[in-house]
Formats: C-alpha cells, sequence, structure tokens
C-alpha cells in the first residue's frame, strides 16, 4: 500500500510540474514591438518566434504583440525593465538618455560598411550589457541596424557637407542634428516620421535624415528628388528580455534563443532583411525620378573630418565616470 500511495504521488507531482504525462510544460513569453505587420523588423519576429517554438519542440510559445498593441515604442525600455513584459523591441533613439553609451552607434561615419559595424558591435555589446543593461534589470538578446541614416531633399545632391547649407533638415537625434547644424544647414526635430511626408511636401522641411527603408515605407520618395546612399549612422533595435525572465529559463532554452536570435535577428536581419527593405527604398526614389548618388570614398572622408569633432562632443556629455569607457568602445569602432 506504502508502495503504491509513492507511485501515485509521484504521478501527480509529475504530471502538474510537466503539464501531463509525456508532455513538458510549456514556457509562454510574450514580445511586444511597434512594427506594421510586413515591416522588415516584423517580419524577422515573426520567423524568430516560430523558429523558437519549433527549435524547442513546442516547449516555448512566444506570442507576439505587433504594432503597439501591448506596449508603445516610447514604453518598451520600462515595460521589459519593470517585467510588465517578457520580451520587447525597444530603439535606441528611445531611451539613450537611461543608457547613454547606445549613442555611440549614432556617431555619423564611424564604420565603413554593415559587416565592419556588425565586428565592431559584437565587441561592444557585452560592454553595453555590463555598463548598462545590467543595473536596469535587461538582457539583451540581440541587437540589429535599422538601415543607415542618410539624407534626403528638394534643394540638392547632398553629395558633400556644404551642399545642404541653408537648408531645413528634419533630424531627430542629437548626433544627426550635430552633423546638420556642421554643415550649415538647420536642424527641425519634432515631426514624427508619419508626419514627415506631409512637411516635405508643404516645405516645413527641405530634406530629411531616415533610413531609406523607412522612406520606402513612409513614401517620401514622391516628395524628395534627390538623395544620399552613405554609411552615414545607423539606428539600433534591441530584442531585450526582462532578466528575471530570462534567468529563470532552462539553459537549455536559453541557448535556443540566443542561437535564434543571433541568425534571424543579428544575422539574417542585419544582413539580408533589413539591406533589402534598404534597397527597396532607393529603387522606390529612383523609379519616381530622384537622382540618388551614391557616395565615393573621398567624400566619406570629406563628411568623416566634419565628423569627428562630433565624437569628442558626445563623451564630453556623458556622465563622467562612463567616459573612459566610452573612449575604449570608439576606439574600438575605429579599429584602434
Amino acid at each position: 500500500m506504502k508502495k503504491l500511495i509513492i507511485a501515485v504521488s509521484f504521478f501527480v507531482i509529475t504530471s502538474v510540474f510537466m503539464g501531463g504525462i509525456g508532455h513538458a510544460k510549456v514556457i509562454k513569453l510574450r514580445l511586444a514591438h511597434y512594427f506594421s505587420p510586413g515591416y522588415a523588423y516584423a517580419v524577422g519576429y515573426d520567423k524568430f518566434a516560430k523558429e523558437v517554438e519549433k527549435r524547442t519542440n513546442g516547449r516555448v510559445k512566444i506570442t507576439i504583440y505587433p504594432a503597439g498593441q501591448l506596449v508603445s515604442a516610447k514604453g518598451s525600455f520600462d515595460a521589459v525593465s519593470t517585467g510588465a513584459i517578457e520580451i520587447g523591441h525597444v530603439t535606441d533613439a528611445y531611451f539613450e538618455g537611461k543608457v547613454p553609451l547606445v549613442g555611440i552607434v549614432w556617431l555619423p561615419f564611424l564604420f565603413d560598411d554593415l559587416r565592419v559595424m556588425r565586428s565592431a558591435v559584437d565587441k561592444i555589446l557585452p560592454i553595453i550589457q555590463r555598463e548598462e543593461f545590467d543595473p536596469v534589470g535587461i538582457k539583451i538578446i540581440a541587437a540589429c541596424h535599422a538601415g543607415w541614416v542618410t539624407f534626403g531633399s528638394n534643394v540638392k545632391t547632398p553629395r558633400l557637407p556644404e551642399d545642404l547649407k541653408g537648408q531645413k533638415i528634419r533630424a531627430s537625434a542629437w548626433s544627426t542634428s550635430k552633423l546638420v547644424k556642421a554643415t550649415g544647414a538647420a536642424p527641425v526635430g519634432g515631426i514624427p516620421s508619419g508626419e514627415l511626408y506631409m512637411a516635405m511636401q508643404r516645405g516645413v522641411v527641405d530634406g530629411w535624415a531616415i533610413p531609406w527603408a523607412s522612406s520606402g515605407a513612409r513614401k517620401l520618395h514622391e516628395v524628395t528628388k534627390y538623395g544620399l546612399v552613405a554609411p552615414m549612422q545607423c539606428s539600433m533595435g534591441y530584442t531585450c528580455m526582462n532578466m528575471k525572465a530570462w534567468k529563470s529559463l532552462p539553459a537549455d532554452i536559453k541557448n535556443i534563443i540566443q542561437n535564434t536570435a543571433r541568425e534571424i535577428i543579428e544575422l539574417e536581419e542585419w544582413f539580408l532583411i533589413t539591406p533589402a527593405a534598404s534597397a527597396d527604398g532607393i529603387k522606390k526614389a529612383e523609379a519616381a525620378g530622384a537622382k540618388v548618388h551614391y557616395i565615393t570614398s573621398q567624400e566619406i572622408e570629406a563628411w568623416r573630418e566634419l565628423s569627428r569633432p562630433i565624437y569628442e562632443e558626445w563623451l564630453q556629455k556623458l556622465p563622467k565616470k562612463k567616459r573612459p569607457i566610452a573612449k575604449e568602445m570608439i576606439d574600438i569602432c575605429i579599429g584602434k
């Protein structure tokens, strides 16, 4: 009788923790982002969720909440930090003030191309994790760019810095505004990307500084005459997980999530999906009759020369204790 009771007890306990005979308990995670279905990042996240479920044999189920259904773009960072959601896409432009070291990728003309940038990001991400994200309870699962931020104009082809002089350029990030001002143009902030089409159409601004992928998605090719293709600066999106939720996962599940994110979000998204979206934006502009200029190596040096003082200014506006770390990160990025 005692053996029977022990056997029954073991059966009950096993059923509770395994979700039934022979079935592991399903780990349910919520992933929130603000992209519309079909956008490059949204496509990547859909594939990521499906692959994680497949590779864990159904042990992990990621439910995606797109288009700001669960949390806004500006609220994602705090939502992940507090555990209001398990996984969220957070864009550096919205939370740089809280973790300022992420602003390094916005320094203009810091990288030659996406491969150089990927190599540098792989080296500086552990520093950003340790210095900025660990203290706020966030685990970076992956990091990907949103395409090179570059210039569009209705006045003149922006080949060189002096070509922007006197223009009003929509610029949202601090470093972009600094670069625009250094050219002799006037940076205009406070215009959401969704309102940029009308601002260009009405002449509120003469040009913009956004990724080509965003230009294509916002149909700015319909109201833009000139464009520049250049490795100017990048907005970064971070796939983040609440640290407590991350630490609660079994080791094998952590490995699967991390490896899948690396494969799909960091590599496939980085080198295939987002560049394809950028190329589509450029193609739309050219098809609409815009004159698109592909920057030369000599022109890059002219822009880089103008940008170097911005690196130092960025360092000086950081908290004093972060400056040596930031300088180390810049040296890594420029290959010192």
